[in-house]
Order: C-alpha cells, then sequence, then structure tokens
C-alpha cells in the first residue's frame, strides 16, 4: 500500500512537471506573469529609452532619446532593433528604414528639414 501510494505520488508529480513546462513553452507565463511595462521612461546614462520591456529586454515600440538630442522611434524584439524605424539626428536630418536583429536592411528614405 506505501509502495502504491509513493509511486501514484511520484506520477502526479511527474504531470505536474509535465504540465509547467508545457505551459512554460506556449507562453502562458509570459499572459499571466508579465513582467514588461508599458510606455514607461528608463534613464540608461547615454540616453533615455521611453516603451515597453518584457523580462530587461525592449520590446515592441519604444523610443531612444540620445543625450545629443537624436532621436531613434522604431520597434525592438528580444532588445534588438528590429522592424520599422525613424531616426532624426541632432543635425535636423532624418533616416527611415527596416532593421532585423540590429542589421539594417532597407533604407526607406532620407530626408533634410
Amino acid at each position: 500500500m506505501v509502495t502504491r501510494f509513493k509511486n501514484l505520488c511520484i506520477f502526479v508529480l511527474f504531470v505536474i512537471i509535465i504540465s509547467l513546462c508545457a505551459t512554460y513553452s506556449l507562453g502562458v507565463f509570459d499572459i499571466c506573469f508579465l513582467k514588461s511595462v508599458t510606455e514607461k521612461n528608463y534613464n540608461l546614462g547615454e540616453f533615455l529609452y521611453t516603451g515597453e520591456l518584457l523580462h530587461g529586454k525592449f520590446q515592441n515600440n519604444g523610443i531612444i532619446k540620445l543625450n545629443d538630442g537624436s532621436i531613434y522611434s522604431g520597434k525592438f524584439k528580444n532588445g534588438r532593433l528590429f522592424g520599422d524605424f525613424t531616426y532624426h539626428s541632432k543635425n535636423n536630418w532624418s533616416v527611415c528604414g527596416i532593421f532585423e536583429n540590429d542589421d539594417l536592411v532597407v533604407v526607406n528614405s532620407t530626408t533634410n528639414q
């Protein structure tokens, strides 16, 4: 009887562990325990970031204001530049384009304002 109870407890523990692993891999924990803050300012010394953090990394839409007055506004994915962006320099020119994993892949336009 004790051995049967012990085996049942081990089986239940195994099922719980498998269930937790499955829900984690599906991203359920990110939904329930989202570690993000939307539209908050983060002063990081050399620049000011306004946007969302997910697990301590820049995520989705955000704005980086450099100390020299330049502004980057665009998308981030896992802390990397990813997607459409616009960069306005302190010297009144701007660039629009697309980043993928911190690599510039498309420059749509450059303008002098």
